[in-house]
Parts: C-alpha cells; sequence; structure tokens
C-alpha cells in the first residue's frame, strides 16, 4: 500500500489486535484506506515500515484500552503524541479508561461496549471524525454536513419515543475531485 493512499493508521496495543480487528474491519468497509501492523509484510524492518505509515497517514485512531493506557502501551502513547502533534489524532476507548495525561483535553470516542456493529452511530462518530481528519489534512473541505455531526430525528408516538441517527455520505477522495474537475 504506497503512502499517499493510506487515510487512517490504527495505533493500538497488539495484544488487544482480536478486539481492534473488528474495528479496521468496518473502516475499512466504510470506504476508508487503513494501515495497521498487521499490514507489514514479512521480511520488512517493522519499525521503519510503522513510522512510515505513521507520518503518512491523514488521520491516526489510537485505541485506548486497559493495556495501551499502561505502562505497557508506551509505544501507543509515543504514537499518539506523533499524531497530536501533527493535528490527525482521533482517540477512541474500548474499555472504560482515562486517557494517558496529555490526551485528556482531546474528546475520546466511547466505543467500550461496541458490539462491532457498523450502523451504531458511535462507530459514524469514528468515520466522521476520520474522515474530517483526513480531508483536513489533505487540503481537501470536509462538506459542512460533515462536520455538523450526526443528523438526529426523534420520533414519537404513544408516550414512546425512538432517536434514529442518519449516516452521512462519505467525503470524496482527492482522486475523485480531480474526475470531477476534469
Amino acid at each position: 500500500m504506497a503512502d499517499s493512499t493510506i487515510d487512517v493508521f490504527v495505533s493500538y496495543k497488539r495484544e488487544d489486535r482480536p478486539r481492534v480487528a473488528p474495528l479496521v474491519a468496518c473502516l475499512r468497509a466504510a470506504g476508508l484506506t487503513v494501515w495497521w501492523d498487521a499490514d507489514i509484510p514479512g521480511g520488512a524492518t517493522w519499525r521503519p515500515e510503522l513510522i512510515r505509515h505513521l507520518d503518512a497517514a491523514g488521520c491516526v485512531i489510537v485505541v485506548w484500552t486497559e493495556r495501551s493506557v499502561s505502562t505497557a502501551g508506551e509505544f501507543v502513547i509515543e504514537e499518539a503524541e506523533r499524531a497530536r502533534q501533527r493535528g490527525v489524532l482521533v482517540p477512541i476507548r474500548l474499555d472504560d479508561v482515562s486517557a494517558p495525561i496529555g490526551f485528556g483535553q482531546i474528546q475520546t470516542i466511547d466505543l467500550a461496549d461496541w458490539t462491532g456493529a457498523r450502523d451504531d452511530p458511535r462507530f459514524d462518530d469514528v468515520v466522521r471524525a476520520a474522515q474530517i481528519a483526513v480531508a483536513d489534512a489533505t487540503g481537501i473541505s470536509a462538506s459542512p454536513r460533515a462536520r455538523q455531526g450526526p443528523q438526529k430525528m426523534v420520533l414519537r408516538r404513544s408516550g414512546c419515543s425512538l432517536s434514529l441517527t442518519r449516516s452521512l455520505a462519505p467525503i470524496p477522495s482527492a482522486s475523485d475531485c480531480r474526475r470531477r474537475s476534469r
């Protein structure tokens, strides 16, 4: 995967891979190009490969878990700091944990009880945040609708209410925009 095609880099503690794999699959199904360490080819030197993709990604999703916020998660915290400095960090949490010191002022998307469903409104929030970060990093403006957040509608009938969240259309890629301008 060439650097210029990376939308999202996923930073997580390796022991959490089984829990993070559904997130990666859903992000890819949502149309984002995702890189995580499982994409390192055999025989490659992992550190330069990881740094190259971390620095090329338009968005870095860091996954806060019990393991990643502990002293054993120093690489995750370092990757998150690098992303924070570039302004491309989107933190999520899979466990009921606080972000490490230095990351508490950045809004974290709570997926603590997420089942892996793509139709979960919280997953829509992750996709939208990633799309906006990628748009900002690449200089392509995100649509005002994407920046507004989810479109909510509440239906009331006979004392019951149902809240629906409508997903927004994905932000077009740079290649889509170039094709349209020709």
